[in-house]
């Protein structure tokens, strides 16, 4: 597929964004054993990025054992490459519970040695400098075509009890342009107007508010002066970032109907109160209703909810 010299091959509801307004994650693998510097870049810029980070192993059986439950309900053909979303679903034939099914695929066993094991559970703890502990409830999402994550930071959801807090991003598939790879607002965790308002915001306690932005990416960095930060993820891939930091998905339009796998986990300093709504063996998410609250328990045919 072609664009005019001055668009870049990302987009968001069916608008590319312009080159002038990306920018590439700076990639902190160089300095990976080197504590002090982690916290430092962290703190600067809200976000580290780490190429390859997951084993190549660890990531593939997490990836192939999702691939399998979505196959199990007509969702996704396994046989490509890369798989493609078949764009029909028997999961409410098939499955009598959404939730249960959603929390008996995000519990995998090999997804969970990514999501908890040492690997990324020694990152946390360095970059905290304190012992740091994995939520329980994870954000596994397939994005299929014409899926797309609106601007967003994660403190109205996952900050009750504590703001030590850090997001882990994990890229289970490689995530080119057209299958819509996560972006985040540079320097938004620094933005004097966000930081007042979103301070003590609690999602499920101010119910008339959205957590959501709206505006088109594009036209919110213009607005603001700044830039997209992203990358084409490969599988492995990790990307950290604070409570603060405003961030979404670009639009999935692959021609080829390719579906994009991620999965995001919390973490936070195993001393501090821990939110019952997120650990325990039979966490209830933001909401209450545990895993069929999320987008993902939905059949892939259905649309997005917004929150």
């Amino acid at each position: 597929m072609k664009f005019p010299k001055e668009m870049s091959p990302f987009q968001v509801n069916g608008k590319h964004i312009p080159w002038s307004r990306l920018l590439e994650f700076e990639d902190s693998s160089s300095y990976l054993q080197d504590s002090e510097r982690i916290r430092e870049n962290f703190e600067k810029d809200g976000y580290l990025f780490f190429r390859d980070f997951i084993p190549k192993d660890f990531v593939n059986k997490a990836k192939n054992q999702i691939i399998e439950s979505l196959e199990e309900v007509g969702e996704v053909d396994g046989s490509y490459k890369h798989p493609i979303s078949t764009g029909k679903s028997e999961r409410k034939s098939i499955v009598k519970d959404l939730g249960g099914f959603w929390k008996s695929v995000s519990e995998g066993e090999h997804l969970r040695s990514v999501t908890h094991g040492r690997c990324l559970s020694d990152l946390a703890s360095r970059l905290r400098n304190k012992q740091c502990v994995a939520f329980d409830f994870v954000f596994l999402r397939i994005g299929v075509p014409g899926r797309f994550t609106h601007i967003h930071c994660d403190y109205p959801f996952f900050t009750r009890l504590t703001e030590e807090v850090v997001t882990i991003w994990i890229a289970l598939s490689d995530v080119p342009a057209d299958l819509g790879p996560l972006y985040l607002i540079k320097g938004s965790d620094q933005f004097e107007d966000h930081l007042s308002t979103t301070r003590g915001f609690d999602l499920m306690k101010q119910t008339d508010r959205q957590a959501s932005i709206l505006d088109h990416p594009a036209e919110y960095v213009e607005k603001r002066g700044t830039k997209l930060l992203t990358k084409e993820f490969l599988a492995g891939d990790v990307l950290l970032f604070n409570m603060f930091i405003q961030h979404g998905s670009f639009e999935n339009y692959s021609p080829k109907k390719q579906i994009r796998i991620t999965c995001d986990v919390r973490f936070q300093p195993d001393e501090d109160g821990k939110d019952p709504r997120y650990f325990g063996s039979n966490p209830t998410g933001t909401t209450g209703s545990g895993y069929g609250e999320l987008n993902a328990a939905k059949p892939l045919d259905e649309p997005w909810h917004i929150r």
